[in-house]
């Protein structure tokens, strides 16, 4: 009788065991399982993003310079001022046709374009809901990677003294996750200027600063800042921030002539930091 119900303890014992390790083993599965699905989904999301992305541009793009021509014509202008005559000319033949884009997507306000990098996109704003494009693309389906877009607070039109444009910072490297490219002071020297094309416009902006900052509002945080010295005191804000990896050129205290294009993205290791480029507006076609 004794052996009997040790047999049937071991019994119990074994079937305890391995039920347990059949559950965790399940559940072990079942959690792989929806891991792929999520990948899978993540993958198809940013693929049909780059597409949509990629397609508006082949559709749209009118005229397009390489990086290195792009980089040399504007060296050469800013080096020498007999070159004016000739920029006229550059700013309207590079150029995109807004009237197919934002037939593809009304919200599409203008296009912006760093050399060096893989910014080269469609400008979206949204002024109703300003987080849309967070977790939209351009063809308006939920994407992880989301669309570049103007500040809800900001004109569409670029006139405001400080405005800002967000998007992700994605590990595949799209939207504004090169951005990070100016952390190598190499880099901020050797590529100091970006486009923005809107509808019969373009902007050159030269970039004057790129630093990480807080994850604080700009245009909210600035509004009780005297007018006259809201860009110099905004600037001054980002410089005392002090990032050991923060860049700046020396220039002449801005004013409220000045027009700044703050580009905003993730740090990537600190969620209550910003990595800021900011762009100062040298010329126009108007």
């Amino acid at each position: 009788m004794q052996k009997l119900r040790e047999r049937l303890t071991d019994f119990k014992d074994y079937c305890k065991e391995h039920l347990a390790f059949r559950v965790l083993f399940s559940i072990f599965i079942i959690s792989l399982f929806i891991l792929m699905i999520y990948l899978s989904a993540y993958n198809i999301s940013q693929i049909q993003a780059e597409s949509a992305f990629n397609q508006a541009q082949t559709q749209a793009m009118i005229i397009v310079s390489s990086d290195e021509a792009t980089n040399q014509y504007i060296k050469n202008f800013l080096d020498d001022d007999k070159n004016n005559d000739n920029y006229s000319d550059f700013l309207t033949e590079y150029t995109y046709d807004f009237e197919t884009l934002m037939a593809e997507n009304p919200d599409t306000i203008g296009w912006i374009t760093i050399p060096g990098t893989n910014v080269d996109y469609p400008l979206m704003q949204k002024i109703t809901d300003n987080d849309y494009y967070l977790h939209h693309g351009f063809d308006t389906l939920p994407s992880v990677q989301g669309c570049l877009f103007l500040e809800g607070y900001n004109h569409a039109t670029m006139t405001d003294s400080i405005s800002v444009i967000y998007g992700h910072n994605m590990r595949n490297q799209s939207m504004f996750a090169t951005l990070h490219y100016y952390e190598d002071e190499a880099f901020f020297q050797e590529h100091r200027y970006f486009f923005v094309y809107l509808p019969g416009k373009t902007f050159i902006y030269e970039v004057i600063a790129a630093s990480q900052y807080t994850d604080e509002h700009i245009l909210t945080a600035m509004l009780n800042t005297d007018y006259e010295t809201y860009n110099e005191s905004f600037l001054q804000k980002v410089r005392d921030f002090e990032d050991v990896n923060a860049h700046f050129i020396d220039i002449e205290p801005l004013t409220s002539e000045d027009a700044l294009l703050v580009l905003s993205t993730c740090t990537g290791s600190n969620k209550q930091h910003r990595y800021l480029v900011i762009g100062r507006l040298i010329r126009t076609n108007e």
